[in-house]
């Protein structure tokens, strides 16, 4: 459903203004829909960022290769909430 959802409202996001998007961008999300993608967001601003798929588990590798020229960074989901990662006195 996270997938659903973020094509849902980029889709929404995007009708909002010219700027939101770019060629570039969209021809990046167009290739991850293409490519199974179920849902996409672009992330960061200020002229840079990373775009952000949702893809089965079974069609990652394919899906990576995809987009070779680009660079993967893997995330996962974690549901342990807010943690204190580092703290120093």
């Amino acid at each position: 459903k996270l997938g659903y959802y973020l094509n849902k409202s980029w889709n929404i996001k995007r009708k909002l203004t010219k700027s939101i998007s770019n060629s570039k961008i969209e021809n990046i999300y167009k290739k991850g829909i293409k490519h199974g993608a179920l849902g996409g967001k672009i992330l960061g601003a200020g002229g840079g960022g990373f775009m952000l798929f949702i893809i089965e588990q079974n069609k990652k590798e394919k899906f990576i290769k995809k987009f070779k020229n680009l660079l993967h960074v893997p995330i996962k989901i974690d549901t342990t909430g807010s943690q204190i990662v580092y703290y120093s006195r």
